[in-house]
């Protein structure tokens, strides 16, 4: 079974790691968590996002 057919919504899987800070700030925010597989990787990816927006505002 797909999982957009089990959600019944589009689903688009890409590597948060690689994405711009401010567009995993958009995704970490607005996005919903479908899987999980390590606990507390949410918080790790969203301070470590913070940071590095906070390092991209202070050096402009």
């Amino acid at each position: 079974m797909r999982l957009e057919d089990e959600l019944s919504l589009p689903v688009d899987v890409v590597s948060i790691g690689l994405l711009p800070a401010k567009f995993r700030h958009y995704v970490l925010t607005r996005g919903k968590i479908v899987l999980e597989k390590q606990p507390e990787l949410y918080e790790a990816l969203f301070l470590n996002t913070l940071d590095e927006l906070f390092l991209l505002e202070t050096s402009a």
